[in-house]
């Protein structure tokens, strides 16, 4: 029997109470600096300077790191942001950002105003809060994964649409994190993928083409790579080494209901419920290998409820943190809905 638990209150209050060593997976997108008021005092979000949003994104990030288990995974969604004219990141909330410049010490404006934070400049908060993890955890990057939403509306028009978001994948453990690849395996046909392979490499030198046969891949014959990884590969029907799945790429589109999908393309229901919400379609294959059908995922930030109600449909148990009681609530809404499926 799935069970699921949605705790309400601030993540530096309820993530210690939960123990050591006990979690499969934690995936989370946590509020984003600077974009959006969630009306609630002491929300993640509302430093007056990134800084000061790492400082608190590393506070939980080790608690994360405290109730994974040996083998488990950490999955975090985080946005970028750019530096408007004036003081502070003028994105599309303007009410956040007037509190953050309200509450900005006077010490500080030189950072926002010709200083150490440009006017217009990008701040690759995704970036920074990577560097930081992996510098001051002992947790591993397993992947960098690009969100692409090619759909995002945007009236700026001096420079390209900023239209998609990092999800980083950390294990505790290199050598024995737990991963099911069928989630990510797309069926193909070895050889019309090897063609593919083929025409989109750069030009073979006359020498190196003719030690290809017609159905030869550059599929590497040793198993391990210069930096010890495992490159072997199975033979499939095409013979040249390649199976007959291969793994998703690390790059896909969430697109509307019914629109037309292409290549790795992925669909997802829209929600008015929260203004931020997951789409349920990107996060089913983390959820589905990164943690065993036994297991316990954990979203700090639940939100909506997203995360816990595609554990509930793929049979995982869930623990749920968030600080807001109305979002909260909807969560709570979604799963009991999920229960009477």
């Amino acid at each position: 029997m799935t069970t699921t638990d949605i705790r309400i209150g601030n993540v530096f209050d309820e993530m210690p109470k939960i123990k050591s060593d006990s979690i499969d997976l934690v995936l989370t997108s946590p509020p984003y600096w600077g974009l959006r008021d969630y009306g609630i005092d002491g929300q993640l979000g509302a430093e007056p300077t990134m800084e000061a949003y790492l400082d608190n994104t590393m506070r939980w990030v080790k608690e994360v790191w405290r109730v994974l288990k040996p083998n488990g995974s950490f999955v975090l969604n985080i946005g970028d942001c750019f530096l408007g004219g004036g003081w502070g990141t003028q994105i599309s909330d303007t009410t956040v950002m007037a509190k953050v410049n309200q509450s900005l010490p006077e010490k500080n404006v030189g950072l926002l105003k010709g200083g150490k934070y440009k006017a217009k400049q990008l701040l690759s908060v995704s970036s920074f809060a990577y560097c930081r993890i992996v510098s001051e955890t002992d947790f591993v990057c397993r992947g960098e994964h690009i969100w692409a939403k090619p759909n995002v509306p945007s009236p700026i028009r001096s420079r390209l649409k900023h239209s998609h978001e990092k999800l980083f994948w950390f294990v505790k453990d290199a050598d024995k994190y737990y991963f099911e690849k069928g989630s990510w395996m797309k069926k193909i046909n070895g050889q019309e993928n090897n063609q593919k392979r083929m025409n989109g490499l750069r030009p073979l030198a006359a020498a190196d083409a003719l030690k290809l046969s017609p159905t030869s891949c550059f599929r590497p014959k040793e198993r391990n790579n210069a930096f010890g990884e495992d490159q072997s590969a199975t033979p499939g029907k095409c013979g040249c080494g390649m199976t007959n799945e291969e793994t998703i790429e690390h790059s896909w589109r969430i697109i509307p209901c019914g629109a037309k999908q292409n290549g790795f393309e992925l669909h997802d229901k829209p929600t008015s419920e929260h203004i931020a919400p997951f789409p349920e379609e990107l996060i089913r294959p983390y959820i589905k290998s990164l943690c065993p059908s036994n297991g316990v995922a954990l979203d700090p930030f639940l939100g909506s409820g997203t995360t816990m109600r595609v554990c509930l449909e793929e049979q995982r148990d869930c623990i749920g943190i968030e600080l807001n009681e109305k979002y909260a609530s909807y969560a709570k809404k979604r799963v009991n809905d999920g229960m009477r499926l």
